[in-house]
C-alpha cells in the first residue's frame, strides 16, 4: 500500500507540473507575436505627443488584412477621430503579410488612465495557426 500512495503522489506531481505549461483553453500555446511600446512626451498645454513603436517576432507572420489598428483610450472612450494603422515599410516574402511596422504617432489630450490597443491578427510560421490578438499597453505620463 506504501508504494501505491508514494506512486500516485508522482503521478500527481507530474501531472500539475505538465499542467502549467499547457496550452490555454483553446489548445494551443501563443507567444508574443510582436512587441508593441508606446512613449509620451508633453505637447502644447493639455495634449500630449504619442509614438507606438513595434518589433516584430520572426516566428510569426502580422497579417495586412484585415488592418492592424492601434487605438488610445481612456477607460473605454477612444481619445482619436481615426483609429492608427502601422505602415509595411519593408515588404516581406508573402504580400498578405507585415516585413516591417513603422511606427505611428498621434497627439492626445493628457488624461489619468491613458491606454494603447493594438488589435491585430498573427500567423504561426511553424504550424500555420493564426488568430486576433489584442495588445494592451498604459502609457506613463511625462
Amino acid at each position: 500500500m506504501r508504494t501505491l500512495g508514494s506512486s500516485l503522489i508522482i503521478i500527481l506531481t507530474a501531472s500539475l507540473l505538465a499542467g502549467q505549461n499547457a496550452p490555454p483553453a483553446g489548445g494551443r500555446a501563443v507567444h508574443n507575436p510582436l512587441k508593441f511600446q508606446c512613449d509620451a512626451r508633453p505637447a502644447s498645454t493639455g495634449r500630449i505627443s504619442l509614438t507606438c513603436a513595434f518589433e516584430l517576432n520572426p516566428k510569426y507572420d502580422i497579417n495586412l488584412v484585415p488592418k492592424p489598428k492601434v487605438d488610445v483610450v481612456s477607460g473605454e472612450a477612444s481619445l482619436l477621430p481615426a483609429q492608427l494603422v502601422p505602415v509595411n515599410v519593408r515588404k516581406a516574402r508573402d504580400p498578405r503579410y507585415y516585413g516591417e511596422m513603422g511606427p505611428v504617432s498621434a497627439t492626445v489630450d493628457r488624461r489619468p488612465g491613458l491606454q494603447a490597443r493594438f488589435t491585430y491578427f498573427f500567423c504561426s510560421k511553424k504550424d500555420g495557426f493564426c488568430a486576433q490578438k489584442i495588445e494592451k499597453v498604459n502609457i506613463q505620463l511625462p
